[in-house]
Order: C-alpha cells, then sequence, then structure tokens
C-alpha cells in the first residue's frame, strides 16, 4: 500500500514558498511532487516524478484534498508534450488555451 506524506523540512532550512510531498512504498520513496504557489493563489505543479506507476495518482489526489481543505481554486500543470497532456486530461485538466500544454484543474 502507498503512503503519501510531506517530508520533514532539514533543520535550519529557509522555507521556498512550495509545498513538496512524497510517495512511500514499505518505507521507501517510490514518487515526489513539488508545488510552488500560483499568482492567482493555486498551486502550480512543477515536479512529479516516480518508479511506480500509481504514485503520481496518489500524490496529485493528496495534493488535491489538501488544497481543497485550504481553499485553494486550481491547480496549475505544465506539460512537456502532448502526451502528457492526453494523460491528465480524463483526470479534469484542462488546457488554458486550446492546444496549449499549461492546464488547470479548477477545485471546489
Amino acid at each position: 500500500m502507498l503512503l503519501v506524506r510531506q517530508p520533514q523540512a532539514e533543520e535550519g532550512s529557509e522555507p521556498d514558498n512550495s509545498l513538496s510531498y512524497e510517495c512511500l512504498d514499505n518505507g521507501q520513496v517510490v514518487g515526489r511532487l513539488v508545488a510552488r504557489w500560483h499568482e492567482d493563489g493555486g498551486l502550480h505543479i512543477e515536479q512529479i516524478s516516480s518508479t511506480r506507476r500509481e504514485a503520481p495518482r496518489a500524490l496529485l489526489a493528496k495534493l488535491e484534498r489538501d488544497a481543497i481543505s485550504q481553499g485553494l481554486t486550481a491547480l496549475y500543470l505544465h506539460c512537456h508534450n502532448a502526451d502528457e497532456v492526453a494523460r491528465f486530461e480524463p483526470a479534469g485538466y484542462d488546457p488554458l488555451e486550446a492546444g496549449g500544454q499549461l492546464l488547470i484543474k479548477r477545485l471546489g
């Protein structure tokens, strides 16, 4: 079973306006997600990496739940190609402009 948590901040580190999650399977990190605050009050997902197929879905679900509970209205995701866009559209992410690679998911 996968567990998603926020990693511990390193002692003495400066806050950098980002939100991070890691996905663990039996104590081993199998995925990471990093998001930064967007100027409209939403979150811009900057990085999703994983070694397990299920990890990105678990990470995004946790981010969405936390964003909604904090009253945020949108998540943004920049895709690198049309295949990535096609992979995220069924999850409710829509291009901001036709044919664009910046996607938005409206929350709430």
